[in-house]
Formats: C-alpha cells, sequence, structure tokens
C-alpha cells in the first residue's frame, strides 16, 4: 500500500479532540498531583461535580443523550444534569433539561457562565451532584473556568477510555465518513475532502501521539489547575455499557433503565469513508453528473456497498505487516503511557494482533465489477431512481 511522504496537512487540523496545537509527543507529562482527591462512595452524601470531557469516541454522545433522557431517574439519586443536549437525538424524550453549558462553549460570555454557575452551585448547596459532559470544554477559556469552578471542593474530571487502535479505527471513519450538520455547503458542494487519506496514512501520521484519554486529562488539569484538585474517573468503552460505568460512581445500585438512545456503532460504518472516496474519485474524473449533489452521489453509493456486500467482501486493500506492526506498537506505546498513571482497565487482554478491519476499499478494482456499470451510466447522466437511494437510517 502506497505511504504518502507528506501526509495532507487538513488530517492533523480536523481530528476530533486534536487541534493542531493540541497534539501532544508520547514523552509529554500528564499533570495530576500525587495527592489528589479521591471520590467519596456514593452513601457518602458528599455533593459532587462531575465533568466529563470525552474524548471523542469513547461513548460520550450516547452517555450525553442517556442523563439528558433520564432526568427523573438522576433525581433519584439526587443528581442533575447540566451537560451539553443533542437535540437531534434526544427529540423524543420529555422532560430534557436546558442547555446551559453549550451557550458558553459557542460564544463564551460571562452571562452565559453566571448561569451555568448559578444552576451548579445551587445544587451542590442543596447537597445534589452535578454532572457536566462537553469533549469542547477545552474551548471555554480559562478564566471562565477558574470562575466555574471557584469555592466547589469535590469536582471529578471522567473521562472515557478506549484501546488505541481502535479508537484510531474510530476516529477516522467519523473525521472523514460522516456528513457534519455544521458545515453542509460543503456537502452540497464538492469542495473540502479532496485528499481523503487512507487508513494506513491516517494511522501512520497518528502512530506517536498521546492517548487521547491522557490528552483530554492534560487539558483539563491544565485548564483547571488552580481549582481542581480531585482524582480522574476513567470509564472503560469496552465494558459494554458506558452509562452503566458512569451510574456506579453516582449510585450503588446495578439497576440502571436502559439507555432510550443508543448511538449507531462503529461496525455499521465500515464504509462511510470509502464512499466518501469513491465519490469524490468520480468527481474528479468528470462522471459525475453536474446535477448530482456530492450528498446524493454517497447516499447512492453507500446503498450500493450495503446492498452488494451484505453476505460477502468486497476487494480490500488492507494493512501491510509493516503498518500493522506500526499500528501495534503504537497501542502498546499509548498503554503503556496509562498505566504510568492507572490501574489497567479491566477487562482488557493485551494486543498481539491487529484485525482484518483494518482496510479501505480498492476502488479501482471494485469499479472493475460488472455490478458498478449500470450504477456508473446513471451517475454521469445524472438519471437516479428512487431504488438507488439508501432507505432512512440505514447508512453501512
Amino acid at each position: 500500500m502506497h505511504i504518502t511522504t507528506n501526509p495532507d496537512p487538513f488530517v492533523a487540523n480536523y481530528v476530533p479532540g486534536h487541534g493542531k496545537d493540541a497534539i501532544l509527543r508520547s514523552n509529554e507529562q500528564l499533570p495530576i498531583t500525587e495527592n489528589c482527591l479521591p471520590l467519596p462512595p456514593p452513601h457518602a452524601n458528599v455533593p459532587r461535580v462531575f465533568v466529563h470531557i470525552g474524548p471523542h469516541k469513547t461513548g460520550t454522545t450516547s452517555i450525553q443523550d442517556y442523563f439528558a433522557c433520564n432526568t427523573e431517574f438522576l433525581k433519584q439519586h439526587n443528581t442533575y444534569y447540566l451537560g451539553k443536549i443533542n437535540m437531534y437525538d434526544v427529540k423524543k424524550c420529555i422532560q430534557v433539561p436546558p442547555d446551559f453549558l453549550r451557550p458558553i462553549i459557542q460564544t463564551p460570555s460571562f452571562q452565559g457562565l453566571a448561569k451555568l454557575r448559578y444552576m451548579m452551585h445551587h445544587y451542590t448547596s442543596q447537597g445534589s451532584n452535578v454532572i457536566m459532559s462537553s469533549e469542547d470544554i477545552f474551548n471555554v477559556p480559562k478564566n471562565y473556568t477558574d470562575e466555574l469552578f471557584v469555592n466547589l471542593t469535590h469536582v471529578y474530571p471522567v473521562v472515557g477510555y478506549r484501546r488505541y487502535h481502535e479508537w484510531l479505527l474510530s476516529s477516522y471513519r467519523f473525521t472523514f465518513g460522516e456528513p457534519k450538520w455544521y458545515d453542509m455547503e460543503r456537502w452540497r458542494n464538492w469542495d473540502g475532502h479532496d485528499n481523503i487519506p487512507t487508513l494506513a496514512e491516517f494511522i501512520t501520521q497518528f502512530s506517536n501521539r498521546m492517548h487521547p484519554t491522557l490528552e483530554s486529562l492534560r487539558k483539563f488539569y491544565e485548564m483547571s489547575q488552580s481549582t481542581v484538585r480531585s482524582c480522574p474517573q476513567v470509564l472503560n468503552f469496552h465494558s459494554g455499557d458506558v452509562t452503566k460505568e458512569f451510574m456506579k460512581l453516582i449510585t450503588e445500585e446495578d439497576s440502571i433503565p436502559a439507555s432510550f438512545y443508543t448511538n449507531v456503532n462503529d461496525e455499521s460504518k465500515i464504509f462511510a469513508v470509502d464512499a466518501e472516496m469513491l465519490a469524490l474519485k468520480l468527481h474528479r474524473e468528470g462522471k459525475i453528473h453536474i446535477v448530482l449533489s456530492r450528498r446524493v452521489v454517497v447516499d447512492v453509493i453507500q446503498h450500493k456497498l450495503a446492498m452488494l456486500y451484505k453476505n460477502s467482501t468486497p476487494p480490500l486493500e488492507c494493512l501491510t505487516s509493516k503498518e500493522q506492526r506500526l499500528l501495534l506498537e503504537a497501542t502498546k506505546a499509548a498503554e503503556s503511557q496509562l498505566l504510568v498513571y492507572f490501574q489497567k482497565p479491566r477487562n482488557d487482554k493485551p494486543v498481539s494482533k491487529i484485525d482484518t478491519r483494518f482496510c479501505n476499499i480498492n476502488l479501482t478494482e471494485m469499479l472493475e465489477q460488472p455490478e458498478w456499470r449500470n450504477l456508473m451510466k446513471k451517475f454521469k447522466t445524472g438519471k437516479l431512481r428512487q431504488d438507488d437511494f439508501k432507505p432512512v437510517n440505514s447508512v453501512p
């Protein structure tokens, strides 16, 4: 597999949680004090503030949607949710709380900060717990966060954990395989992502970075070091249910309501990036009619991939043995960083090999298959039929 010698700089600026200035080398240290304040047990009746900081692709959205949809259950355990609300995900829920956090992240203002701080101090003064959650809390200016947590003793950062190679794969699919609602103009037109990297190129560029769990914690403690001295709490994505992991920090009970909303599993997005790659390839080669938008073309390709390869495998271009060793070594290095600060997350076996999911479709070889010829003609003429489109919520 070809590895570009000059990876697209767009990647380093676009990966969720990995802004250009936030990327860390593995030899940097995490500023956690040795004498951090441990988390009191649920029965201690100590009001605690849990600040869930991500990182992306560790079940963060599922956690946010769960708490937004289960406010009554939280109240039974003397807990209130003041985190980010994903309105599209929770539109069928009842009694969704206001979003006090998003406004001060998108447009920082002391007025928005005052509202959030008032609610947080109001609940804790009554002996209640508070949950905040946002992967983007680091965008809040430091002087705001100092004000936010002042006079609060039990503020605990909560961070998600995922095996490094799994996180890289999920982050790759998220970065290059999903339309972003906040940038729809880019998807109607054909701008941006003109050079989507292969998975091998992506892994090569990110093979020497700090584990995203530690990176999020480092940024949080630097952001709030003058006010927060509590020990971090780690949620293991591989436990099977990160919402239950979170609730165990609040209640000693095992039974909690089933999650109202479940995020689409990464397995269902296996062809997402390849569909984007193929759409751009055909566009550059002049094989897409001007009347067809990028989003329409990608949707049709995804539907075709799902139909053709439901019970078979497309021609793949997977990691070479050298690239697999690179990814394996990167995972082991990232895991060793975690062991410096935390006990190894339970249920995690040592990684000894990289499985076959780490592949891209060989698009050139795939297009030689007769099943694609008719669709290529439709793209060229712009005459698509309704059955060429994917059903709603059936993204492969």
